[in-house]
């Protein structure tokens, strides 16, 4: 496994104006998480680490601290801008869960933010 930790090697995959659009929001994304969620490190891997010309978008493992030290678990978010792209994005995951999970095997399904105003824990 090759990780580096230097945010500076990021530069080298920059090398076209959508790759640095999908970085850019990426960043300003993780910054603003960050002054909400006390972060230990962020792991970037994907196909943005690859040659690829135009990556869907870029991955990352965030690991956050917690106040249970010996609790394993992970959630998986997506973020996309509440435009025509990301309610494109909403209908090719039901596509894939379809496929993955059999038509009558799975559901999506909508909340409201405030359903999670309060939330503690973490």
């Amino acid at each position: 496994m090759n990780i580096i930790f230097k945010l500076s090697v990021v530069e080298k995959f920059l090398d076209n104006g959508y790759r640095k659009l999908i970085w850019d929001k990426s960043k300003q994304l993780i910054g603003k998480i960050s002054t909400v969620i006390d972060i230990d490190k962020v792991v970037v891997l994907g196909s943005f680490t690859t040659k690829k010309e135009r990556p869907a978008d870029v991955d990352f493992i965030v690991m956050i601290k917690t106040k249970d030290s010996g609790e394993d678990w992970s959630t998986d978010i997506q973020f996309v801008p509440s435009t025509k792209f990301g309610e494109e994005t909403i209908a090719d995951a039901g596509k894939w869960m379809e496929e993955k999970y059999g038509k009558d095997n799975y559901q999506i399904f909508e909340f409201d933010v405030s359903d999670f105003n309060g939330a503690v824990g973490i």
